[in-house]
């Protein structure tokens, strides 16, 4: 009799866990159900925004179900992510847009993540192109008058950026260790708040993606790029590796992650929907009117370019001295 109990109870457990990994099968077979919603960790109205609604929208076709933007800025922008990380269940369900910044961070302060164990990463999709720029009635006509103005008043020339431990913060650091000038450095929560406060002369000058657009209003006079390459649409814009050739310049690439442990089907369906999302008008325009490039990598060679990019600014980090560690 008791044979015949323990047999029959390992039968019925049995049965349900079959029927368990059934229905988790069937649920990643069905995904998604529901909507999707994507974290962007920049305010609204800025780069960022523009260009992951303009994926958002399309992606959602795609998948079928609305892919629904969530701004939530802050810590240099992995503060969303960051947040998704740590809260939310890896079934596809919230993931998060995801900037250089979240490897560069952690060598710097006390974060609540792990760039390399805490995220599913999906898909990369483009790359910041950074300036430095100055208002076009500025007295700063070059990056010589920039440097002269920096080397006569010691700390008191400005410029904004999108926080520290950011692609421009580590740039411009590294332009000042070159220049041999200090700086002051103005953080905000995104760049839609830094351009604020640069159109309203709170600050000298900005260290951001979004100089395109101000420099085509003629808001805005273009000094340096900061990322690896020239800007076509201005030939005569020198980069920092040109002007500092010791210097490591980082390409910023922008992508999509959740959270860790996300089921491969899930990462593959979101992976297909944003790819197939990437070529439409909307985003390549969003794209146009940055200055950005599309930067595609599939969820492998995401996470590999991830991994690398972590160890790169352990050591970037620690030659400016910026490193906590």
């Amino acid at each position: 009799m008791k044979k015949t109990t323990t047999r029959t109870a390992r039968r019925l457990l049995c049965a349900g866990l079959l029927a368990l990994l059934g229905g988790a099968a069937a649920a990643q077979g069905d995904y998604p159900n529901a909507p999707v919603t994507l974290i962007v960790p920049f305010p609204a109205g800025s780069v960022t925004d523009a260009q992951m609604r303009a994926l958002a929208q399309e992606a959602g076709k795609r998948l079928g179900q609305p892919v629904v933007v969530l701004n939530k800025p802050g810590a240099t922008g992995t503060l969303g992510p960051a947040s998704m990380a740590r809260t939310n269940k890896p079934d596809g369900y919230t993931i998060s847009a995801i900037a250089s910044s979240l490897t560069g961070l952690p060598h710097m302060q006390k974060v609540s993540y792990d760039p390399l164990k805490d995220f599913s990463y999906i898909v990369s999709v483009t790359g910041y192109s950074f300036a430095l720029v100055v208002p076009t009635n500025s007295p700063i006509k070059s990056l010589d008058d920039y440097v002269a103005t920096a080397r006569a008043q010691p700390g008191k020339l400005s410029y904004a950026s999108s926080g520290i431990g950011g692609g421009t913060h580590l740039a411009m650091s590294q332009f000042a260790a070159c220049s041999k000038i200090e700086l002051n450095h103005i953080t905000f929560k995104g760049g839609a708040d830094a351009t604020a406060a640069f159109l309203g002369g709170h600050v000298d000058s900005q260290a951001d993606g979004a100089w395109g657009a101000l420099v085509d209003n003629g808001q805005a006079r273009p000094l340096l790029v900061l990322t690896p390459n020239r800007v076509p649409q201005y030939p005569d814009v020198p980069t920092l590796k040109e002007k500092c050739p010791e210097v490591a310049v980082d390409g910023q690439v922008i992508g999509i992650a959740g959270p860790a442990g996300m089921p491969a089907e899930v990462v593959r369906r979101l992976h297909d929907a944003f790819k197939a999302a990437m070529a439409e008008p909307a985003f390549e325009q969003a794209l146009k009117s940055a200055k950005q490039q599309p930067i595609y990598m599939g969820s492998q060679a995401y996470a590999d370019y991830m991994q690398k990019n972590f160890e790169d600014k352990r050591v970037l980090v620690k030659a400016i001295g910026l490193s906590v560690n």
